[in-house]
């Protein structure tokens, strides 16, 4: 199979014809970064994939001018009346502010909305879960004493859900937050959590019907990602520990300690995610 880009910072000019279009809310500040990771987190679906990537026009940018990211993504006017077999949220760093307080909070709830109607299934990652839930149940997060960094492994997992099909459990999932949700808040508030872990909460959740899936963590985060974070948040004095279970060759905090022990994981979460038909959908 073959991810192609659409738009984008990775866009290319030969486009084949796809057995899936996707549709990806970009909300990370490294967009290029997050597009290559998002490509290749894909790589185990059957089938080839065409990727359009959005971005909320509300949003005030930092990271990169207004105009250049005009040029490349797509805004929902764009592709509103368009059908999608699946839209994508990723993180956002933005997690320490209460919700109604980011300044695309608005967009985000439209988009959310909207995808009831143009996309087949919602997968919302991070930050995009969170608040996902929130908007759609009002499941509140709650801030955490430490950040919640590194790599976790799943203890309880619900293995007869087809996100599951042909994963060896447990999962490991990045985790990369200072927020988390309660896991009675999340079942009172209708969804299904499929994996958990007591350190991160709620690792994976679902609506009932499959619609919308969440995962609290980052699963397509790359080998260095974590590390380099780890780097930019010493750089700045903060207080932070080693990501946990992330250097697991020898005792050094550094790039050769690193072992990808999650990406396996990941790859086959969004392949089924992708392959798997929400009930309402079948209906």
């Amino acid at each position: 199979m073959t991810v192609y880009s659409k738009n984008g910072f990775t866009a290319q000019e030969n486009i084949s014809t796809a057995t899936y279009e996707l549709l990806v809310l970009n909300l990370m500040p490294n967009k290029k970064q997050t597009e290559l990771q998002i490509r290749n987190v894909l790589q185990a679906v059957e089938g080839n994939i065409n990727l359009t990537f959005m971005y909320p026009l509300t949003h005030q940018f930092k990271s990169i001018s207004s105009n250049i990211i005009s040029e490349k993504y797509a805004i929902l006017s764009d592709i509103e009346n368009k059908h999608f077999d699946g839209l994508i949220v990723t993180g956002a760093p933005v997690e320490q502010l209460e919700f109604e307080d980011v300044d695309y909070w608005g967009e985000f709830c439209d988009i959310i909305a909207w995808a009831q109607k143009k996309c087949d299934k919602v997968l919302c990652i991070c930050w995009a879960a969170q608040a996902a839930m929130y908007q759609l149940a009002a499941v509140p997060k709650k801030t955490l004493p430490d950040k919640l960094f590194g790599i976790y492994t799943s203890e309880i997992t619900v293995k007869k859900n087809n996100l599951f099909t042909d994963i060896k459990i447990p999962i490991k999932v990045p985790f990369s937050r200072y927020t988390t949700n309660n896991e009675q808040d999340v079942i009172e508030a209708g969804f299904d959590i499929l994996a958990t872990n007591t350190k991160t909460g709620p690792m994976v959740a679902a609506t009932k019907d499959g619609r919308y899936t969440f995962i609290t963590g980052h699963p397509e985060y790359g080998k260095e990602t974590l590390f380099d974070e780890y780097q930019r948040d010493l750089n700045k004095d903060l207080k932070i520990a080693a990501p946990h279970d992330y250097f697991v060759r020898g005792n050094g905090t550094n790039v050769a300690n690193i072992v990808n022990t999650w990406s396996y994981y990941s790859q086959r979460l969004f392949a089924n995610w992708l392959q798997s038909v929400p009930i309402s959908v079948k209906l």
